[in-house]
């Protein structure tokens, strides 16, 4: 039976169309998603209802509508813009990424149907005090990375990225859900507290000015996702950083990732640590960018006091051609001749965690050492032969 705590939600039992709610899910400020069985398909789905609590209510016929004529506009502002997320997420399939099967509107709402995606999700684990490793942290961000690359190339921003929307499957492999356009929508009426996730949305999103955003802003939540696994904490919120840094104090969340560097490799630290900037012109404008730094590749290899960003002036951005913007470029700082050669020495080398083989060395040449010695005692007891008469 659905949990009685939800006092919003939908019955166990109540049909929808040919669905039958079976449990609630989850509930969060924009909605309420529910496990339902599909009669028609015979299988379980997962159905997202459209229901911002601060806007609207559900009377007693199981109908939704706004709290008042005052909030009549925003009610429907939002709920035009979960429908064409709905629309629009239809035409995605991708296995990380979930798939939404169909929209339709009753009870003076809408709902998505998605495909019911059984697994765990990140922040419960986390929650238990797991720590992931770069490889395990790269093997689940990597393939959310090429799936949501497609959905920004639609025009389309996810705006709600954080471990308890990464669903971890049995097999070890991620979906990323619960996409957040019902908020761009309502961003510039509701409260900023109720539109962000705090430790995983930027400093841009605690705007009420929309134009700012772009892949950028999902960007810096997948680096906040990524800061958390590494560290097992939740990342400190983009407002405090903001005043941390108007205040010229140091970055907290930065010196935090520093005190792990030394489990990971130098390209993966900077890669997180360049996606959580607190510009949102100095951070990866695209998926791309993100995903080539994570790689290690050029020129994101870069040590970090040796890079200089050249930031461009902010404009505004239609959503429909994020990928034709002009991008703030991570360069190099003119390299002296000593940072020539780091840079081409990172640049050949892959990324490796550099404590295993210093160890390994030195105990391969504390072993020669050893040998070498023994060697030449060996050599120093042995007579000379006797020299020709």
């Amino acid at each position: 039976m659905t949990d009685a705590s939800y006092s919003h939600a939908l019955r166990a039992g109540h049909v929808l169309h040919w669905y039958e709610v079976k449990r609630v899910l989850g509930e969060g400020g924009f909605g309420v998603t529910y496990l339902a069985y599909d009669r028609n398909l015979g299988i379980d789905v997962a159905i997202k209802e459209y229901l911002p609590n601060e806007l609207a209510v559900r009377l007693s016929d199981t109908s939704v509508q706004a709290k008042s004529s005052s909030y009549q506009n925003d009610y429907e502002s939002g709920l035009t813009r979960f429908i064409e997320e709905g629309q629009a997420l239809a035409e995605f399939d991708h296995p990380n990424i979930v798939k939404v099967f169909t929209s339709f509107q009753a009870n003076g709402t809408a709902y998505l149907v998605m495909r019911y995606e059984e697994g765990e999700d990140l922040s419960r684990l986390l929650g238990r005090g797991v720590i992931f490793s770069e490889g395990e942290i790269k093997k689940l961000l990597l393939p959310i990375l090429d799936g949501l690359e497609g959905v920004h190339n639609k025009g389309w921003i996810h705006r709600d990225i954080k471990p308890s929307n990464i669903i971890i499957r049995a097999d070890g492999s991620a979906v990323l859900t619960d996409f957040g356009s019902a908020r761009q929508a309502l961003s510039s009426t509701r409260s900023v507290t109720s539109l962000v996730s705090v430790g995983y949305s930027p400093l841009e999103q605690f705007a009420t000015d929309r134009r700012h955003q772009g892949p950028w802003t999902d960007v810096y939540a997948l680096g906040a996702t990524a800061y958390h696994m590494m560290l097992g904490e939740r990342p400190v919120s983009a407002e405090e950083r903001g005043l941390d840094m108007l205040s010229a104090a140091p970055d907290r969340a930065a010196e935090r990732i520093e005190q792990v560097s030394h489990q990971y490799s130098g390209e993966f630290v900077d890669a997180v640590q360049w996606a959580i900037r607190i510009r949102f012109n100095e951070r990866p404008q695209t998926i791309s960018q993100w995903r080539s730094a994570l790689g290690g590749f050029a020129p994101h290899s870069i040590p970090r006091d040796e890079r200089r960003v050249f930031s461009a002036p902010a404009r505004v951005l239609d959503p429909a051609t994020f990928n034709e913007i002009v991008f703030a470029k991570a360069l190099p700082a003119p390299p002296t001749e000593k940072r020539r050669r780091a840079s081409l020495f990172a640049r050949l080398m892959p990324p490796v965690n550099w404590h295993k083989p210093i160890r390994l060395g030195l105990a391969v040449a504390f072993v020669g050492v050893v040998a070498t010695t023994v060697t030449a005692s060996v050599v120093d007891v042995t007579p000379n032969p006797p020299e020709p008469k």
